[in-house]
């Protein structure tokens, strides 16, 4: 029996994470509604980030993708956003163990050796 295997880190994947779809995934695939899709809404919504060094400040910019970081919350949300990823696997026959931003793709088959 052979395997081939797939190795993905998504590391940079939280911050391509778009809300408008992180949104239509947690109502539609997870139930969220009322003050609950209220609060991850504004959680994700009009955010935005400027960068500090001593003195100085730079402009503040919006956030239009990603995650909040530095909490249980964003890799949480990213788990959540990939959810359908092992369906859309499975669907080429493949199989697949998903952890947080790290992703295995592998498959089992069999091969035969031909000696002569």
């Amino acid at each position: 029996m052979s395997t081939i295997l797939l190795c993905l880190d998504f590391s940079s994947a939280f911050d391509t994470v778009d809300p408008s779809l992180l949104l239509n995934v947690l109502e539609i695939s997870f139930g969220i509604i009322g003050s609950g899709f209220s609060w991850f809404n504004s959680h994700l919504s009009n955010r935005s980030f400027y960068v500090s060094i001593e003195s100085s400040r730079s402009s503040v910019t919006s956030l239009t993708y990603g995650v909040p970081q530095s909490s249980i919350l964003g890799p949480l949300l990213f788990i959540l956003y990939t959810s359908e990823l092992p369906n859309i696997i499975s669907s080429f026959s493949l199989d697949s163990q998903i952890y947080a931003d790290d992703s295995y793709i592998y498959s089992f088959f069999w091969t035969l050796l031909l000696i002569k």
